[in-house]
């Protein structure tokens, strides 16, 4: 046999469930009252029954004051429409605790002098705003830590930069110094090209795609006129007029990647030709840029130089690949790169 419930029992139940429930209803007076109320939602306001019994206002006055505006008008609406009323709010108790609530409660019935009666619960919900602004702190923990480390990223791409390429041509142009090599407009010549490279790191930032094989060309003349009075003869094979635009960031990945490859050759290499190329497949959508020279190979710069270090980590930014080949004299570094890869 099923157990009987009586009264008693019930009303054991209801105070044993861990949330306040209660009956509310406001008079033509203006009073308000609390018909029925559990213990949880005693314990939870924490006010005594002949407190609530004497004024149910004390309920109300319970109510953050920064919240309560806005419980009010959550109060109207919902009487108005007769609908759910549904508010998350604070309260302060005589002890001086905040605590978070949820509130909830529908009209169940009328009293005699017609007023409707709320019935609903009184939800302890501390622990989950904690929980909250613990995550938001987190959070912002988080995005502060991104922050950082793309200013830190920023940084390097500059430090990078500058060494690929005005560090580069002033570091050649010390190097024609030395050997009488550079004469004083020949010097105004590449400081010029310095502030040309500046505003190519700076057409970076735009979001506007451009061709490679306006850069190739502007570069060509750059470095052919610069390093025209120097012992060396640097051939051209590029190939790219079927190659689409593509963002100024891989364009300058892709040039500062020659001009290291340029500076190693001329200043380590000690390298009488050099050749670069640039050749573009349409047909598999491939680019593959070289630098060949006739020098003395890289040796130990190869896996311990900082421009080459530089060169593995714009490679890497890419998405391509690179290749070193010993050549009987000289080396030639190759970078495979594919659009379709890229662009997947």
């Amino acid at each position: 046999m099923p157990e009987q419930f009586d009264k008693d029992h019930l009303l054991r139940i209801m105070d044993a469930v861990p949330c306040g429930l209660y009956d509310y209803y406001l008079d033509a007076q203006g009073v308000s009252h609390f018909p029925y109320f559990n213990q949880q939602f005693l314990d939870l306001l924490e006010i005594t029954r002949e407190e609530l019994a004497q004024d149910g206002s004390i309920v109300w006055a319970l109510f953050h004051p920064d919240d309560r505006e806005r419980v009010a008008q959550v109060d109207i609406d919902a009487n108005t429409s007769g609908q759910l009323f549904f508010v998350e709010t604070r309260i302060v108790t005589k002890s001086g605790t905040v605590k978070w609530i949820q509130i909830s409660s529908m009209p169940t019935r009328k009293t005699v002098d017609g007023a409707a009666v709320w019935s609903g619960y009184y939800l302890d919900i501390s622990k989950n705003k904690m929980l909250q602004a613990e995550l938001l702190q987190a959070q912002e923990q988080l995005r502060e830590a991104a922050v950082q480390a793309a200013r830190h990223h920023e940084r390097t791409a500059l430090m990078r930069d500058v060494h690929d390429g005005f560090g580069s041509q002033l570091s050649q142009a010390l190097m024609m110094m030395e050997k009488g090599q550079l004469s004083p407009s020949q010097m105004q010549q590449l400081l010029q090209e310095c502030v040309v490279d500046l505003y190519l790191v700076v057409d970076t930032f735009s979001d506007e795609e451009a061709l490679l094989a306006n850069a190739f060309v502007d570069y060509r003349y750059r470095v052919q006129k610069r390093l025209s009075a120097q012992p060396v003869q640097i051939d051209w094979d590029l190939n790219l007029d079927h190659m689409g635009p593509m963002p100024p960031r891989l364009i300058l990945h892709l040039l500062r990647i020659v001009q290291e490859l340029l500076s190693n050759s001329l200043r380590h290499a000690q390298a009488t030709r050099i050749q670069i190329s640039a050749q573009f497949d349409a047909s598999q959508q491939v680019l593959l840029v070289s630098c060949t020279d006739d020098g003395v190979g890289l040796g130990e710069l190869k896996h311990h130089g900082r421009g080459l270090q530089n060169i593995h980590q714009r490679v890497r930014e890419l998405g391509a690949s690179i290749a070193f080949e010993q050549l009987t004299p000289g080396t030639q570094v190759t970078i495979f790169w594919s659009a379709s890869l890229t662009k997947a």
